[in-house]
């Protein structure tokens, strides 16, 4: 009997460990297959699992649509606070026991004055957590902390969207705190207090206030990709094997490039038709005709010198095969930001051989494919169904939002990348529910004020996440 009942206690007690402790493959945000690159929750996911504050719901899943209850969100608060040890476990509520995986969490929250459960004497840890109590006890824990104080006035200006009468009294001074500070955002459907908040929202809220109060001011590195525009052009020649490699030298996670088609079809990064701007002849003479691309084979485009346009040490740098810098970002870690330009004319066969190269190199999950073109982003889509988009434009408008959700599959990820990215743009973005990157920001000023909606920058030298973490 004693055997048995001990039995049961180590039992229950792994249980109990298996649930509050991460597992240990789960802490890798890059082992969840339901966050992608692109995901406007992909960086909030990555800062909440590595931190423990959240875990998958599997080894390799996330769930970001799943709802949250009390009790998860109450934990994960907990595990922000650092699980501190509480003395009097028993946390007082009709429907939480001391064997509930979520006690200690409760119960601090209650000693904190965080929350304070129903009028029958019931915490409801299981029930769905809305927009307004997640609200709500996100304030109570920012006057625990002495982030903010109790009396301070904020004015979110609640009362402009349509669905303000539904707060509760008692969420108003906190949905007007949330919506002052940024921690959540209305839309043209409203607010929502009485809606269920998804695990995906969750992690967006939990990062944001960590770079509002904890991070004092700062926007963590993991909302902002920070991309390479090219490479690090403004130290290297554009688009070469060097750019790239110092791109990761500087800091960069992603590094962005543009591929053309040679006359025997083989990819090459440029970014122009012609090689005119950024080749010379052997020599270091510039070119006296105009030269595409396209009417050169590979080994006569690497006949060119593509380095020294740009400074004398880098004379005699090759034009790289799009093969030579996947090669080159898989040996340096770099994700890869994959421009397919219009008028090279790609065909499916062409698309598929850019894949299969990827795909040799174990870079399929590290690959984001671009286009200007729709054309270009469709054939991707018949390639690879599941693949990251991007749809770049130098605008954001109704017709753009169309044209993105056009791309959409139901399995695949697609966000745009513009060079506009004011309020205009996030709200569309929005309202549509699709990511929004920015290209390219290339000051101080304009990545400090650019809208926390963004999920990437691009830059030609600056990186975001030294800019927005601090030197």
């Amino acid at each position: 009997m004693l055997r048995k009942k001990l039995t049961g206690v180590i039992i229950t007690i792994g249980i109990m460990v298996s649930i509050l402790v991460p597992a240990a493959s789960a802490a890798n945000p890059n082992l969840l297959q339901d966050v992608r690159r692109g995901h406007w929750y992909f960086g909030a996911v990555q800062y909440v699992v590595n931190r423990e504050l959240m875990v998958g719901t599997t080894n390799t899943t996330f769930s970001p649509n799943n709802t949250v209850t009390r009790g998860m969100f109450v934990q994960s608060l907990y595990g922000q606070d650092g699980r501190p040890w509480v003395l009097n476990v028993r946390p007082s509520y009709t429907d939480v026991q001391v064997s509930d995986w979520y006690s200690n969490a409760v119960a601090w929250a209650k000693q904190k004055n965080i929350i304070s459960g129903y009028d029958d004497g019931s915490f409801k840890p299981n029930a769905p957590i809305t927009r307004e109590q997640m609200a709500a006890i996100f304030y109570r824990y920012a006057v625990y902390k002495s982030y903010i104080s109790e009396n301070t006035s904020f004015n979110g200006n609640i009362y402009r969207f349509q669905d303000a009468g539904y707060i509760s009294n008692w969420a108003v001074p906190a949905m007007n705190w949330a919506l002052a500070i940024g921690l959540m955002a209305g839309s043209d459907n409203g607010l929502l207090p009485g809606n269920d908040t998804t695990r995906a929202q969750t992690a967006v809220m939990l990062t944001r206030f960590n770079s509002i109060y904890v991070e004092k001011e700062k926007v963590d590195l993991y909302l902002v990709k920070s991309i390479a525009h090219r490479g690090y052009n403004v130290g290297a020649p554009e688009n070469t094997l060097p750019a790239f490699e110092m791109a990761a030298q500087q800091g960069f996670d992603y590094v962005e490039t543009d591929i053309q088609l040679t006359r025997d079809r083989i990819p090459v990064c440029l970014h122009d038709p012609t090689i005119n701007r950024t080749a010379r002849y052997s020599n270091g003479a510039a070119l006296e005709r105009t030269v595409n691309i396209k009417d050169l084979s590979l080994s006569e485009a690497q006949q060119y010198d593509f380095g020294s346009w740009k400074a004398a040490g880098y004379a005699g740098t090759k034009i790289p095969t799009f093969e030579e810098y996947v090669a080159l970002c898989k040996r340096l870690g770099l994700n890869m930001y994959i421009e397919l330009k219009g008028e090279a004319g790609f065909t499916v066969a062409d698309v598929q051989n850019l894949m299969n190269i990827v795909n040799n190199y174990g870079m399929m999950d590290k690959a984001t494919w671009m286009s200007f073109n729709l054309d270009c982003l469709r054939i991707v889509n018949q390639c690879k169904g599941d693949a990251v988009i991007a749809y770049v434009t130098s605008k954001v408008d109704s017709s753009i939002i169309r044209d993105a959700q056009s791309l959409m599959n139901g399995t695949n990820s697609i966000f745009i990348d513009s060079c506009q990215f004011n309020d205009t743009a996030v709200n569309l973005c929005r309202q549509a529910g699709i990511p929004l990157e920015g290209w390219t920001l290339n000051t101080e000023d304009a990545m400090r004020s650019a809208s926390l909606y963004l999920s990437g920058m691009t830059s030609d030298g600056l990186v975001a996440k030294k800019v927005l973490n601090g030197w």
